[in-house]
C-alpha cells in the first residue's frame, strides 16, 4: 500500500477530507443561521420519505467514485477532486460568513424503514448550512467526471446510470426536505463554474 502511494502520489488529495470534515462537524455544531431561505417552488414540493433512499445513496457513489476514478483514471479523478473538493471549500466558506438555513420541515409518522431513515437523518443534521448544498455540488461533479472520463467514453449504459443516479439525489434533497430548491441550483451552479475553471484555466496552464 505504502509503496503504490508513493508511485500515486496524486492519491494524497484525499488527505483534504483531514480538514472538511472537521470544520463541516464544528459548523453543524456550533453554527446559527442569520439567514433564512425561503422559494415559493419549495411549499409546492410535497414530502416524500421514500426519497430518503437516493439521499443515502451519495454515501456511496461520493467515495465509491473516488477510489474508481483513482485507481483507474487520474485525469478524471484530479478533475473531480478539483471540482468536488473545491466546491466543499466554498461551501464552508458561505457557511462561515454567511451563516443560512431553512425552514420548510414537515411533521410526518414515523411508521416505517423510509419515515425512520428520514427521523434519523434530521436528528443529526439539522437545517443549517444548506446553501450551496454540497449534497448536490458533489453528486453533479461526480456525474461530470464519469460523462467525460475516458474510463466510460464507450459504455453508455454507465454514463446513463450516472446522470440517473444524479438527478434522484439532487431532487431527493428537496422531498425530504433537506434543502430548498434554492440550495440545490447553487450547488449545481458551483460545480459547472468550478468544471469551465479546471477546463479552461488549469487544464491549459499544464499543457
Amino acid at each position: 500500500m505504502i509503496k503504490w502511494i508513493k508511485e500515486h502520489k496524486y492519491c494524497l488529495w484525499l488527505l483534504y477530507f483531514c480538514f472538511y470534515f472537521p470544520a463541516f462537524y464544528l459548523l453543524e455544531q456550533y453554527a446559527v443561521p442569520k439567514y433564512i431561505l425561503e422559494c415559493s417552488f419549495d411549499n409546492k414540493i410535497p414530502f416524500i420519505k421514500e426519497f430518503i433512499f437516493p439521499y443515502y445513496l451519495w454515501y456511496i457513489t461520493m467515495p465509491l467514485s473516488l477510489l474508481v476514478f483513482m485507481v483507474k483514471d487520474k485525469a478524471a479523478f484530479l478533475r473531480l477532486c478539483f471540482i468536488m473538493f473545491g466546491g466543499m471549500t466554498i461551501a464552508t466558506v458561505v457557511y462561515t460568513f454567511w451563516p443560512n438555513g431553512i425552514n420548510i420541515r414537515v411533521p410526518f409518522e414515523v411508521n416505517d424503514l423510509a419515515s425512520a431513515m428520514v427521523a434519523k437523518l434530521q436528528s443529526i443534521d439539522p437545517p443549517v448550512n444548506v446553501c450551496p448544498s454540497v449534497h448536490v455540488s458533489s453528486s453533479v461533479a461526480i456525474d461530470m467526471a464519469v460523462q467525460r472520463s475516458a474510463l466510460f467514453r464507450n459504455n453508455k449504459p454507465v454514463r446513463v446510470i450516472s446522470f440517473v443516479i444524479m438527478l434522484l439525489i439532487c431532487v431527493s434533497t428537496v422531498f425530504v426536505k433537506q434543502h430548498s430548491v434554492i440550495d440545490v441550483f447553487w450547488g449545481a451552479v458551483v460545480s459547472v463554474a468550478l468544471m469551465i475553471v479546471y477546463d479552461h484555466v488549469l487544464k491549459r496552464r499544464s499543457k
